[in-house]
């Protein structure tokens, strides 16, 4: 990564995790690039694991700190973080389409809005791409979070990286697979050594017997 970076370079990107191989990128380490480059913006890609960063007020309560479930911090703890990408409609069933952004400070959040006022509808502005989302989305993801709380969360949090600890050492004791990076949690990939046998062809039958998505 720091090879690539060049006077073009306006942020740089991590995953905690990344889908689909559940490892969590080393961005303490993005982020010592980053200020090596004189301070480049990084962005932390916490959608498929957001229940580790899953806060009560702020960021006062931390799933890294309470449950241990990932050992290189990722979020504003880490000096250089400056905006975190979360998706609430993963895990625990929130509606699909509910993803959030957080920033270090407002200076980094007011580069989100757009505004316009050169044409006849008077004053445009807006924080999306798409000018409007549907709040019915957002009442319910509120709910559905109220509803589980902290505790709750942190559990489910607990379990999905106990599986994914259990799911890897049963892989792993299988000669002819290969489990792909150091999964964390939530995702772990595998394949097959022997190139005769299809990944795909066993997902398909793991989804019959058992209603496994692989």
């Amino acid at each position: 990564m720091e090879k690539l970076v060049d006077r073009n370079t306006i942020c740089l990107v991590g995953s905690a995790p990344g889908f689909p191989h559940g490892v969590v990128d080393d961005i303490p380490g993005i982020c010592k690039i980053a200020k090596k480059a004189g301070g480049i913006p990084v962005h932390v890609d916490n959608c498929l694991g957001w229940f580790f960063l899953f806060q009560v007020c702020g960021f006062v309560l931390s799933m890294i700190n309470d449950a241990k479930l990932v050992d290189t911090p990722f979020d504003f703890q880490v000096e250089g973080v400056t905006s975190i990408s979360c998706d609430l409609h993963k895990q625990i069933g929130s509606p699909k389409g509910v993803s959030a952004i957080l920033y270090r400070d407002l200076a980094m959040r007011r580069y989100q809005f757009y505004s316009y006022v050169d044409w006849s509808g008077g004053l445009y502005a807006t924080a999306t791409f798409k000018g409007s989302g549907n709040g019915g989305l957002w009442a319910a993801a509120w709910a559905n979070l109220v509803f589980h709380g902290y505790d709750s969360i942190q559990q489910k949090s607990i379990r999905l990286q106990k599986g994914c600890e259990k799911l890897c050492a049963k892989l792993s004791k299988i000669d002819d697979v290969q489990i792909l990076g150091n999964p964390v949690a939530v995702a772990v990939a595998f394949r097959f050594k022997d190139s005769d046998k299809h990944t795909y062809a066993l997902a398909e039958a793991l989804k019959q017997i058992g209603h496994w998505q692989v």
